[in-house]
């Protein structure tokens, strides 16, 4: 071994950026990171991970476990599922998210009891049945604080169907061979809006017209869109991207507010009108700086020769 001898400030410094490698992307970052659990690098598949099916060849080899940034091998965290005593994050001890149990399940299948529990997760299911051909249901949700009349939320929700579907038909390359052109796979979508207060209970009655609505979404979709839109979905969170900028995006609406792990997509079997946990509540201080929805202008796309209007 070569001796030690000791090195001033600046001559680690100089060491250090000789060796340093900037990363732009988190990805980028994620994948030079070492997986917790088998203690390898991220950009790879675990050195004990199978092959993965064809249709999930194309998904990152990590998933983030909780919402909480924690990144894992799937075939690492696939384990932690198999283990009831072990399914909570090794980081957070937080229960893992609905989004990464899709995720693992679809690259590596679960045996048996691939769904997760009702008690800790609510109505999800995650069974990946190659024989199950029946139309799943998609549920997501988020909120929009702002005054609205009754035919101005109607609009609301004309607008955001109109959106969404012209989003899903021409922005998201996973579609690609599942719905073909002027397809109405998205023409179902049903949207539902609930007024509801989200300050603490003992905080000043505000203004009727300064209210906050829960927006809640269903769409049935043939099975393979369905796991198409939750993969797209959970490829573009583990990329960094957040749920707020996939609304705003596909959507055209900002700000929106919402909980990590429980309002992102999710296939849901269970009344899509009843909300699946109690609505968030907010501090009059993260009221106030929560700003009014408002709407994006798409920008113009022509039509292709022979394509259908929207």
């Amino acid at each position: 071994m070569a001796p030690v001898k000791l090195e001033s400030r600046e001559e680690q410094l100089a060491n250090h950026m000789a060796n340093f490698v900037y990363r732009e992307t988190l990805e980028d970052q994620i994948k030079a990171t070492d997986c917790e659990i088998c203690m390898e690098p991220m950009g790879t598949n675990a050195s004990d991970g199978p092959a993965r099916p064809q249709a999930a060849r194309s998904t990152p080899f990590y998933v983030d476990y909780c919402g909480n940034g924690h990144y894992f091998h799937k075939w690492c965290a696939r384990t932690l599922l198999l283990n009831a005593e072990t399914t909570s994050c090794p980081d957070c001890r937080a229960e893992p998210a609905d989004v990464a149990r899709i995720s693992i399940a679809q690259s590596y299948p679960m045996p048996g009891a691939a769904a997760p529990s009702a008690e800790r997760t609510g109505p999800v299911s995650l069974e990946l049945d190659e024989d199950d051909h029946a139309p799943r249901l998609v549920r997501w949700r988020f909120w929009i604080k702002g005054a609205a009349m009754n035919h101005e939320l109607e609009q609301l929700k004309d607008r955001m169907r109109a959106n969404f579907i012209a989003a899903m038909r021409h922005d998201v390359p996973e579609f690609e061979g599942l719905v073909p052109p002027g397809s109405d796979a998205f023409e179902g979508l049903l949207i539902h809006m609930q007024y509801e207060d989200m300050t603490p209970p003992d905080a000043p009655r505000r203004h009727m017209w300064v209210g906050t609505y829960r927006c809640e979404f269903l769409l049935s979709l043939p099975r393979g869109v369905a796991n198409a839109f939750l993969q797209a979905v959970n490829t573009r969170l583990s990329r960094g991207d957040t749920w707020a900028s996939l609304v705003k995006e596909w959507f055209r609406y900002a700000p929106i507010h919402w909980q990590r792990g429980r309002d992102e997509p999710r296939i849901d079997g269970g009344c899509w009108v009843e909300p699946t946990a109690p609505e968030p509540r907010l501090s009059k201080e993260e009221f106030d700086v929560w700003e009014h929805w408002y709407h994006i202008q798409r920008p113009p796309r022509f039509r292709a020769i022979g394509e259908d209007r929207l």
